[in-house]
């Protein structure tokens, strides 16, 4: 089992696209602990951007070295 705490930031479809993909990686991936905020936006933009903090745990075969 390996984890990380990872912050992302960007349009909220783009955030959902990158959960859904890492549900089709090979190896199991939790995520867990999600935190989602708005992220006001910058005074010369109309974009509104979503700040996601999550807990990604992958779960596999580690890799042994050649004897």
């Amino acid at each position: 089992k390996r984890s990380a705490i990872v912050t992302l930031q960007g349009p909220f479809p783009r955030l959902v696209a990158l959960l859904q993909q890492t549900e089709l990686l090979q190896v199991i991936v939790l995520a867990s602990d999600l935190e989602l905020d708005v992220v006001p936006p910058k005074p010369d933009s109309q974009q509104v951007e979503t700040k996601l903090k999550l807990k990604l745990s992958a779960y596999g075969r580690s890799a042994k070295a050649p004897s």
